[in-house]
Protein backbone atom coordinates (compact mmCIF):
# COMPACT_ATOMS: atom_id res chain seq x y z
CA UNK A 1 0.00 0.00 0.00
CA UNK A 2 1.24 3.49 -0.79
CA UNK A 3 -1.48 5.62 0.84
CA UNK A 4 -2.34 5.68 4.55
CA UNK A 5 -5.39 7.67 5.67
CA UNK A 6 -5.61 8.93 9.25
CA UNK A 7 -9.18 8.91 10.54
CA UNK A 8 -10.45 10.56 13.70
CA UNK A 9 -12.36 13.43 15.22
CA UNK A 10 -11.36 17.07 15.52
CA UNK A 11 -8.28 17.54 17.73
CA UNK A 12 -7.28 13.87 17.49
CA UNK A 13 -3.83 14.85 16.21
CA UNK A 14 -4.05 13.69 12.60
CA UNK A 15 -2.14 16.66 11.20
CA UNK A 16 0.49 16.38 13.90
CA UNK A 17 1.02 12.68 13.22
CA UNK A 18 1.29 13.32 9.48
CA UNK A 19 3.88 15.99 10.20
CA UNK A 20 5.91 13.60 12.34
CA UNK A 21 5.82 10.99 9.58
CA UNK A 22 7.13 13.46 7.01
CA UNK A 23 9.81 14.69 9.39
CA UNK A 24 11.02 11.12 9.90
CA UNK A 25 10.70 10.15 6.23
CA UNK A 26 10.92 13.31 4.06
CA UNK A 27 10.03 11.44 0.88
CA UNK A 28 6.47 10.81 2.14
CA UNK A 29 3.83 13.06 0.60
CA UNK A 30 1.38 14.58 3.08
CA UNK A 31 -2.15 15.77 2.29
CA UNK A 32 -4.30 17.49 4.89
CA UNK A 33 -7.89 17.83 3.70
CA UNK A 34 -8.85 20.51 6.25
CA UNK A 35 -5.83 22.66 5.43
CA UNK A 36 -6.35 22.29 1.70
CA UNK A 37 -10.03 23.24 1.66
CA UNK A 38 -9.43 26.15 4.05
CA UNK A 39 -6.36 27.47 2.19
CA UNK A 40 -8.34 30.01 0.06
CA UNK A 41 -9.77 31.50 3.25
CA UNK A 42 -6.57 31.76 5.26
CA UNK A 43 -5.70 28.15 6.05
CA UNK A 44 -7.98 27.43 9.01
CA UNK A 45 -11.51 26.02 9.05
CA UNK A 46 -12.72 28.71 11.46
CA UNK A 47 -11.74 31.34 8.88
CA UNK A 48 -14.24 29.77 6.47
CA UNK A 49 -16.96 30.45 9.04
CA UNK A 50 -15.78 34.04 9.38
CA UNK A 51 -15.78 34.53 5.61
CA UNK A 52 -18.92 32.62 4.64
CA UNK A 53 -21.09 32.47 7.75
CA UNK A 54 -22.05 29.22 9.40
CA UNK A 55 -24.48 27.94 6.73
CA UNK A 56 -22.22 29.00 3.87
CA UNK A 57 -19.16 27.47 5.49
CA UNK A 58 -20.82 24.13 6.10
CA UNK A 59 -22.03 24.02 2.51
CA UNK A 60 -18.62 24.98 1.13
CA UNK A 61 -16.83 22.46 3.34
CA UNK A 62 -19.02 19.66 2.04
CA UNK A 63 -18.48 20.67 -1.60
CA UNK A 64 -14.74 21.13 -1.11
CA UNK A 65 -14.34 17.82 0.69
CA UNK A 66 -16.06 16.02 -2.18
CA UNK A 67 -13.77 17.86 -4.61
CA UNK A 68 -10.77 16.85 -2.53
CA UNK A 69 -11.83 13.19 -2.63
CA UNK A 70 -12.27 13.38 -6.41
CA UNK A 71 -8.82 14.94 -6.80
CA UNK A 72 -6.84 12.16 -5.10
CA UNK A 73 -5.58 9.54 -7.51
CA UNK A 74 -3.63 6.32 -6.93
CA UNK A 75 0.07 6.98 -6.48
CA UNK A 76 3.26 4.97 -6.55
CA UNK A 77 4.73 7.35 -3.96
CA UNK A 78 4.34 6.93 -0.22
CA UNK A 79 1.55 9.18 1.01
CA UNK A 80 -0.25 9.96 4.26
CA UNK A 81 -3.59 11.78 4.32
CA UNK A 82 -4.94 13.57 7.39
CA UNK A 83 -8.69 13.27 6.81
CA UNK A 84 -11.15 15.85 8.10
CA UNK A 85 -13.53 14.27 10.62
CA UNK A 86 -16.49 14.27 8.22
CA UNK A 87 -14.62 13.13 5.12
CA UNK A 88 -15.87 9.50 5.38
CA UNK A 89 -19.46 10.82 5.44
CA UNK A 90 -19.22 12.48 2.01
CA UNK A 91 -20.87 10.99 -1.06
CA UNK A 92 -17.53 10.77 -2.92
CA UNK A 93 -15.88 8.76 -0.15
CA UNK A 94 -16.75 5.26 -1.48
CA UNK A 95 -15.40 6.06 -4.93
CA UNK A 96 -12.23 7.49 -3.37
CA UNK A 97 -11.72 4.27 -1.38
CA UNK A 98 -12.26 2.07 -4.44
CA UNK A 99 -9.95 4.17 -6.61
CA UNK A 100 -7.08 4.79 -4.19
CA UNK A 101 -7.39 1.60 -2.10
CA UNK A 102 -5.77 3.15 0.98
CA UNK A 103 -4.96 1.64 4.36
CA UNK A 104 -6.58 3.30 7.38
CA UNK A 105 -5.45 4.19 10.87
CA UNK A 106 -7.96 5.45 13.44
CA UNK A 107 -6.82 7.93 16.09
CA UNK A 108 -9.36 7.22 18.80
CA UNK A 109 -10.80 9.81 21.15
CA UNK A 110 -13.46 9.06 23.73
CA UNK A 111 -16.38 11.52 23.97
CA UNK A 112 -14.84 12.83 27.20
CA UNK A 113 -11.48 13.39 25.49
CA UNK A 114 -13.14 15.07 22.51
CA UNK A 115 -15.14 17.36 24.79
CA UNK A 116 -12.01 18.31 26.71
CA UNK A 117 -10.13 18.97 23.46
CA UNK A 118 -12.87 21.14 21.93
CA UNK A 119 -13.21 23.19 25.11
CA UNK A 120 -9.43 23.60 25.29
CA UNK A 121 -9.40 24.78 21.66
CA UNK A 122 -12.18 27.25 22.43
CA UNK A 123 -10.25 28.55 25.45
CA UNK A 124 -7.16 29.01 23.27
CA UNK A 125 -9.18 30.89 20.64
CA UNK A 126 -10.71 33.04 23.39
CA UNK A 127 -7.26 34.40 24.17
CA UNK A 128 -6.74 35.54 20.57
CA UNK A 129 -8.58 38.85 19.96
CA UNK A 130 -8.47 38.32 16.19
CA UNK A 131 -10.68 35.26 16.69
CA UNK A 132 -12.61 35.97 19.88
CA UNK A 133 -13.84 39.42 18.80
CA UNK A 134 -15.33 38.18 15.55
CA UNK A 135 -19.17 38.09 15.72
CA UNK A 136 -19.08 34.51 14.42
CA UNK A 137 -16.69 33.26 17.10
CA UNK A 138 -17.85 29.82 18.21
CA UNK A 139 -20.21 29.25 15.28
CA UNK A 140 -18.24 26.18 14.16
CA UNK A 141 -18.97 24.47 17.49
CA UNK A 142 -22.72 25.15 17.46
CA UNK A 143 -24.66 22.15 18.67
CA UNK A 144 -21.59 20.69 20.32
CA UNK A 145 -19.99 23.03 22.84
CA UNK A 146 -21.83 26.24 21.93
CA UNK A 147 -25.39 27.45 21.45
CA UNK A 148 -26.53 30.39 19.30
CA UNK A 149 -28.27 32.98 21.45
CA UNK A 150 -30.97 35.50 20.52
CA UNK A 151 -28.43 38.33 20.72
CA UNK A 152 -26.33 36.64 18.02
CA UNK A 153 -23.61 35.38 20.36
CA UNK A 154 -22.45 31.76 20.49
CA UNK A 155 -22.49 30.92 24.19
CA UNK A 156 -20.49 28.06 25.66
CA UNK A 157 -22.67 25.24 26.95
CA UNK A 158 -22.16 23.58 30.29
CA UNK A 159 -19.84 20.60 30.09
CA UNK A 160 -22.54 18.00 30.77
CA UNK A 161 -24.69 19.24 27.88
CA UNK A 162 -21.67 19.54 25.62
CA UNK A 163 -20.65 15.96 26.39
CA UNK A 164 -24.13 14.67 25.57
CA UNK A 165 -24.06 16.54 22.26
CA UNK A 166 -20.63 15.19 21.41
CA UNK A 167 -21.59 11.59 22.24
CA UNK A 168 -24.57 11.87 19.87
CA UNK A 169 -22.50 13.51 17.13
CA UNK A 170 -19.66 10.98 17.37
CA UNK A 171 -21.73 7.79 17.26
CA UNK A 172 -22.30 7.46 13.47
CA UNK A 173 -18.75 8.49 12.60
CA UNK A 174 -17.33 6.00 15.08
CA UNK A 175 -19.11 3.21 13.21
CA UNK A 176 -17.56 4.40 9.95
CA UNK A 177 -14.06 4.77 11.38
CA UNK A 178 -14.23 1.28 12.89
CA UNK A 179 -15.58 -0.16 9.65
CA UNK A 180 -12.39 0.79 7.86
CA UNK A 181 -9.83 0.04 10.55
CA UNK A 182 -9.00 -3.31 12.15
CA UNK A 183 -8.47 -3.28 15.90
CA UNK A 184 -4.69 -3.29 15.56
CA UNK A 185 -4.89 -0.06 13.52
CA UNK A 186 -6.73 1.89 16.22
CA UNK A 187 -4.67 3.94 18.65
CA UNK A 188 -5.92 5.55 21.83
CA UNK A 189 -4.80 9.00 22.94
CA UNK A 190 -2.57 7.46 25.60
CA UNK A 191 -0.96 5.08 23.13
CA UNK A 192 -0.11 7.70 20.55
CA UNK A 193 1.30 10.41 22.82
CA UNK A 194 2.78 8.65 25.85
CA UNK A 195 5.25 6.38 24.08
CA UNK A 196 8.55 7.05 22.36
CA UNK A 197 8.99 6.43 19.51
CA UNK A 198 5.40 7.20 18.59
CA UNK A 199 3.71 3.86 17.74
CA UNK A 200 1.40 5.46 15.18
CA UNK A 201 4.35 6.90 13.28
CA UNK A 202 6.06 3.51 13.35
CA UNK A 203 2.87 1.77 12.19
CA UNK A 204 2.60 4.15 9.24
CA UNK A 205 6.24 3.53 8.42
CA UNK A 206 5.62 -0.22 8.33
CA UNK A 207 2.53 0.18 6.15
CA UNK A 208 4.54 2.30 3.71
CA UNK A 209 7.47 -0.16 3.83
CA UNK A 210 9.74 2.49 5.29
CA UNK A 211 10.35 1.04 8.75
Amino acid sequence: MTTVVLLGYSCAGKSRIAGEVCKRWPTVESLDSDAMIAEPYGGHIYQMFFSLGRAGALDQIERSENDFLDSVSPSDNSRVIAAGPNLPNRVRWPSFVRRVDPTFIYLVLTPEEECEALLARRAQHSRDPAIAKNPLFGSWDEGLTTSHQADGVWKELDQSTALQNIETEMAPSTLLYERYTPVQSRFTKEERWNKTPNPVVLAIGHLLNLA
